[in-house]
């Protein structure tokens, strides 16, 4: 007797649950409509695929392009474990410009790297070395003075800079920096000026293709991506279904679209319910 009171126990929940779990077809429009929202913050406006966050829920964006909103109006992501601030992001170009949140807490103290596997670095950019812990410079040994030389403190020691000099030093660290800063005179002779420099921020070009994207989107679908097959997906409203050219079956271009591009997309239903 017990028994068969637990089983309709359980079948009776299980009801309550099929009833009050939205249809798939509901659950599809609502994942269109999300990933089909821009993400907005500041000064930044318009962003899409392959950047999630806020509004935008992970599903609509690639692994690793999370952008998080602060009550100040900045944008931030994380990059090999560093938190970025975005100055901008240029969608058409695939350019997202960046510098270290923590510029202002040592800037004498870090090195700067990417993630290779969904960025690389802008044609834009060079390498600058500054090197510590340098010889003193004696007339025939050591490190030469120059223009760029000043004092930085690291773990509570002054140590002496020196970005022209030649010799051995025992650390340094390398910022990428753009070209145009010394193609305009620019030099780093104290520590406002490396600051500067650093503020300014550096390109990085992503490399999740978005021919993919633009082919759904001129077929009046929305950009997501699959966790479970680790691809892109189109999402389509109304039934819809996704085509082996990424693009819904409405077969009417949507206007102001983009090329058309290849791959496979998965499943709509295979996502998790929006929370």
């Amino acid at each position: 007797m017990e028994g068969l009171l637990s089983f309709q126990f359980l079948a009776y929940t299980l009801l309550l649950f099929l009833i009050h779990l939205p249809p798939l077809s509901s659950l599809e429009n609502q994942w269109f409509a999300s990933c089909g929202k821009s993400f907005h913050c500041g000064n930044l406006a318009g962003i899409s695929y392959p950047f999630w966050g806020n509004d935008r829920p992970k599903e609509c964006g690639y692994p690793g392009f999370e952008l998080q909103c602060e009550d100040q109006g900045s944008t931030i992501i994380q990059i090999s474990n560093v938190n970025y601030l975005v100055l901008d992001i240029k969608m058409d170009a695939q350019i997202i410009t960046v510098t270290r949140k923590d510029v202002a807490e040592g800037i004498c103290q870090f090195n700067t790297t990417m993630d290779s596997n969904i960025f690389e670095y802008a044609l834009s950019l060079v390498n600058v070395t500054v090197n510590y812990v340098c010889p003193p410079w004696t007339g025939n040994t050591g490190i030469a003075p120059s223009a760029g030389s000043f004092n930085c403190a690291i773990n509570g020691l002054s140590y002496k800079n020196d970005l022209n000099g030649v010799g051995t030093c025992h650390a340094n660290i390398v910022v990428p920096a753009r070209k145009e800063y010394y193609s305009s005179g620019g030099i780093i002779g104290n520590l406002g000026d490396l600051k500067k420099l650093l503020e300014q921020g550096f390109d990085l070009k992503w490399k999740v293709d978005s021919s993919p994207c633009k082919e759904c989107e001129k077929f009046g679908g929305s950009c997501g991506f699959d966790a479970g097959a680790k691809q892109f997906t189109c999402l389509c409203p109304d039934h819809q279904s996704s085509s082996s050219l990424n693009a819904c079956t409405t077969g009417i271009p949507a206007a102001g679209s983009g090329s058309p591009g290849a791959g496979k997309s998965s499943p709509l239903s295979s996502l998790a319910t929006p929370s």
